[in-house]
């Protein structure tokens, strides 16, 4: 009986499971499969396999996987839809950043998947491969070709290097090195590729790879074991896929559960529902919650015109708000909104640039406050001009100087912040660094130039991508 582990997913029949991070040992076993698209489905909760961090997915290196086809064992793939994801790690000041991993790199061979173009579900399984039929039973679909399976030309035994930028020298720009070609020494080991399945057009959508390479005297020596990459079916889940391939192709006395078993609870089953429904809630509120705190990032390249998809003015209102003051709205034609205080109201004047500031747009906060006191509203007005300039630069490389509009605001007794200067009040009092009463301090003190130096941290994508991972795995669970 051959020993059999599974990696990413189970199937039910195997002798051991390997998560995405745990170390297996790949030459204690005889058949192994690798469920690709179950990684690619969980991108977001693994880390990029070259990071020594905690959830980083862990391959054999090719070297072991070299030794495993020559002691005669088989490895079956079930591929991704995509030959590259974007993965989790850390830039080299420790800050979450992602970066792209081929998800075949750790294979001792090249393996190029083109899934750019529309696939087909006209296909034919090649002779001598009948036993594979059912891996394409049941109005079998797929969107991806397998474009070109080759010897590698720079080999090493440990795959994935630093994904990182390299660093420049200050002052130096970054030059391309040449790659001197590569040695006969440099290359993996030969490939042998039989087409299990291809489409009508003859694009191969299944494969079997064998290894070749040369003994002591030159002479070629052929693996007895392969890699088999093989598409999934959208029909069979992991556990059926495993199991039809165990006892078809490599046939193994696999004793398959019997459909009737699903008719029955699981102990404890209504509890368990119970509680999944309770999380479920719980990951809707917490996706309302990122949606908003994502909408708040408009503060930073959106701007004030009516026909743009990203306003300014609402998002600088709701700032406001979430940090515990009264804020009233906007008076179409006159003012952008006003910040009630005890004694006072701030008249707002909210508006985006794609360069500096404006004088005029001081001037028309000018006119905002003196339509405020023709209407009666609010008391010992003042002005504030929230305005968010070289909108589409990166905030922290934007340079603004004050001095040239600061003698205009005040003449006028106003002040100006920059949407910026916002997210990071924001950011700040979302962290409990600050609270309200110090926000009132920063709009009412004796600074034209209101100035707050706060972090903002960066990596709202993990945020959306681990709110995304833990719905698919309640999904999963459902």
């Amino acid at each position: 009986m051959p020993r059999i582990l599974t990696k990413g997913s189970r199937s039910g029949v195997e002798d051991d499971y390997a998560g995405w991070s745990d170390e297996e040992n790949l030459k204690h076993y005889n058949i192994a499969f690798y469920d690709l698209l179950d990684l690619e489905n969980r991108k977001y909760e693994v880390v990029h396999p070259w990071f020594d961090l905690e959830d980083a997915v862990h391959f054999p290196s090719r070297d072991d996987v070299v030794q495993f086809l020559f002691g005669g064992n088989d490895l079956v793939i079930r591929l991704p839809e995509h030959q590259e994801v974007e993965l989790r790690g850390e830039d080299r000041e420790g800050n979450t950043e992602r970066y792209s991993c081929d998800l075949f790199e750790w294979l001792p061979f090249y393996v190029g998947l083109n899934d750019g173009e529309e696939g087909s579900d006209l296909i034919e399984v090649r002779d001598g491969f009948e036993d594979w039929e059912p891996c394409f039973a049941n109005d079998f679909e797929w969107e991806v070709v397998l474009q070109r399976i080759a010897q590698r030309s720079r080999y090493r035994s440990t795959p994935y290097s630093d994904p990182r930028p390299r660093p420049s020298k200050p002052g130096m720009s970054q030059q391309v090195q040449s790659r001197a070609a590569p040695r006969s020494s440099d290359y993996g080991p030969n490939v042998e590729v039989e087409v299990i399945a291809e489409e009508n057009v003859g694009r191969t959508i299944a494969a079997e790879v064998g290894l070749v390479a040369d003994d002591d005297d030159g002479d070629p020596v052929h693996s007895d074991g392969s890699v088999y990459l093989i598409p999934a079916n959208s029909s069979k889940k992991f556990d059926e896929f495993t199991q039809d391939i165990l006892v078809e192709v490599f046939d193994v006395d696999v004793e398959q559960v019997p459909e009737w078993l699903d008719d029955y609870q699981v102990p404890g089953e209504e509890d368990i529902l119970s509680e999944i429904e309770s999380l479920e809630s719980q990951v809707s509120e917490l996706e309302q919650q990122v949606e908003r705190a994502e909408w708040f990032r408009q503060l930073l390249f959106a701007n004030d015109e009516d026909y743009s998809d990203y306003g300014l003015e609402k998002p600088v209102r709701e700032a406001f708000r979430e940090m515990g003051l009264t804020v009233e709205g906007e008076k179409p034609g006159f003012r952008d909104g006003g910040i009630v205080l005890d004694d006072q109201t701030i008249i707002l004047e909210v508006t985006g640039r794609k360069r500096g500031v404006r004088l005029g747009k001081v001037q028309k906060l000018e006119r905002h406050v003196e339509d405020a006191e023709e209407e009666g509203y609010g008391q010992d007005r003042s002005g504030l001009l929230v305005y968010n300039p070289f909108r589409n630069e990166d905030p922290e490389s934007r340079s603004l100087n004050p001095n040239n509009f600061r003698e205009e605001l005040e003449d006028r007794g106003f002040k100006f912040i920059t949407t910026y200067q916002l997210y990071q009040m924001l950011c700040a009092y979302e962290r409990g660094e600050i609270d309200t009463d110090d926000v009132v301090e920063k709009l009412t003190g004796e600074d034209t130039i209101i100035e707050f130096s706060g972090s903002v941290g960066h990596g709202g994508d993990t945020l959306r991508g681990r709110i995304d991972s833990v719905r698919q795995r309640l999904d999963r669970l459902f």
